[in-house]
């Protein structure tokens, strides 16, 4: 069985170090069962790298 969760965050550092370090968990998530399958931004936010 799987759950898709959507949520939103604020991220004040830029969108590639919030990246960054949800990816370097990846092995703490998965022992846990959770798997990211997308995470982006918005079309709106031109200057969030």
């Amino acid at each position: 069985m799987g759950i898709i969760v959507k949520g939103e965050i604020t991220i004040t550092k830029g969108f590639q170090i919030w990246k960054d370090i949800v990816y370097a968990q990846d092995v703490k998530l998965k022992e846990h069962g959770i798997k990211f399958l997308f995470a982006g931004k918005k079309k709106i936010q031109p200057n969030f790298t």
